[in-house]
């Protein structure tokens, strides 16, 4: 980070230039790590548990929500990603597509 240069320009604000390394680490931990984190935890472990509890439908509702209350900047939004997440998962008996849409997602911006 250059503090001269953020200075001189008198922006205020301290991520406005970025290393290239930087730039990398925020590519692999925003577009690879937390979707796959995400989609383990939130489409993997919690249908498994709360489909103990409840039907596999109204576990899905209940994960979806529970998504999107962990995203509250965008809740509607989410939720509906993480239904459309839910099902790539049921239809295909796979977690790849659905980390593959989450990165997708996470690459445009959210």
């Amino acid at each position: 980070m250059n503090e001269e240069l953020v200075n001189f320009h008198s922006l205020g604000f301290r991520y406005t230039f970025i290393s290239f390394p930087e730039f990398l680490l925020y590519l692999l931990n925003s577009c690879l790590l937390i979707p796959v984190w995400e989609e383990l935890v939130n489409r993997v472990c919690a249908m498994i548990f709360l489909s103990r509890f409840i039907p596999v439908w109204s576990g899905v509702i209940v994960q979806s929500v529970i998504f999107a209350l962990l995203h509250i900047d965008k809740p509607v939004l989410t939720g509906l990603f993480a239904l459309i997440a839910f099902f790539l998962w049921y239809k295909t008996r796979s977690i790849i597509p659905s980390i593959i849409l989450h990165s997708l997602y996470d690459i445009h911006g959210g």
